[in-house]
């Protein structure tokens, strides 16, 4: 089991990237390790992690240390940096037994919003490993925060065409899966003549992309979608509407992207809420959410289409 979290140092706006892990019939994690390789106070944010099936780890995070060595030097930078690493078993071997071993950090691009999070999914290859895929809202030209996909180590592909200018970070970030050599994306824009929640896939890693469909208008106050493969090959998708008064998780399925289900309403709370996530299980799917004032919930989605509550403590 593997974890990774964001501790804060005293400079404002600056953290560390942290990560542990709890190796099978042991009852402790491991002694924390600090994963960002600069030594500037700078803010590593909004981690992402996946696991390969031989064990590697691979995480990947929004940066500040360009930013902040270029203000210094009074220069321009627009927005953030993207970053990544990878953790491999025998890394981790070393790591356990206290060795001092590098974790080198890989610049991936720079022109990143600073404070949306980051969607990360593995790509089916004709290679022996899956490739890991990262979508997140850019900034395109004069401030036009629309979304780039990219394999780590490869050129982005502009993949949201909304064309919202915003001189602001959204606090909205995208949620991506992938189904065999197809990749699923969602995100919300905020454009004039384009506003709400929107979804299109891909074939071909960006290249080419299919119309968006705009399915949860402005007037809903949609956001956060969470999309996934489910246990049983469809996708699903799940976001969060709020009407002033309630917050309502409203989901919908679909085969492979083209024709979806209608929406339906799954959980409903009184109140803001925290974002929805949807887990694949091979029990059946979940959805984890959070409400001021309550315990972390799981919702049962595999019940012949009735939402059960499973865990509530």
């Amino acid at each position: 089991m593997y974890v990774s979290w964001i501790k804060k140092l005293p400079q404002k706006w600056t953290s560390n990237l942290r990560f542990s892990w709890l190796k099978v019939g042991e009852k402790r994690f491991s002694t924390p390790i600090t994963v960002n390789d600069d030594t500037e106070p700078a803010g590593h944010s909004f981690n992402e992690m996946m696991v390969s099936d031989n064990g590697e780890v691979t995480l990947v995070w929004l940066d500040s240390r360009h930013s902040r060595a270029a203000k210094k030097r009074d220069e321009p930078f627009v927005g953030s940096s993207i970053y990544w690493t990878t953790i491999n078993p025998s890394s981790l071997n070393a790591l356990s037994q206290g060795e001092n071993t590098a974790i080198k950090n890989t610049p991936y691009v720079n022109g990143n919003c600073v404070c949306c999070r980051l969607a990360l999914t593995k790509l089916e290859t004709e290679a022996a490993e899956p490739v890991p895929v990262v979508m997140w809202r850019h900034i395109f030209g004069d401030n036009i925060r629309d979304h780039a996909l990219g394999v780590l180590g490869q050129p982005l592909r502009r993949v949201s065409f909304e064309q919202w200018k915003v001189d602001g970070c959204p606090h909205h970030g995208p949620s991506i899966s992938a189904q065999n050599q197809r990749i699923h994306m969602s995100w919300f824009n905020d454009a004039p003549n384009a506003s709400g929640l929107f979804y299109a896939y891909t074939d071909n890693l960006g290249e080419t992309v299919s119309p968006a469909l705009h399915f949860a208008k402005s007037t809903e106050s949609p956001g956060h979608p969470s999309l996934i493969t489910g246990s049983d090959g469809q996708l699903m998708l799940a976001w969060q509407t709020f009407d002033g008064t309630q917050s309502n998780i409203r989901i919908m399925t679909s085969p492979q992207g083209e024709r979806w289900s209608d929406a339906r309403i799954v959980a409903t709370f009184a109140g803001k809420t925290d974002y929805p996530f949807l887990l694949p299980h091979p029990d059946g799917d979940l959805l984890l959410w959070h409400k001021p004032g309550h315990a972390l919930t799981l919702y049962d989605l595999s019940q012949h289409g009735e939402t059960r509550k499973k865990v509530s403590e």
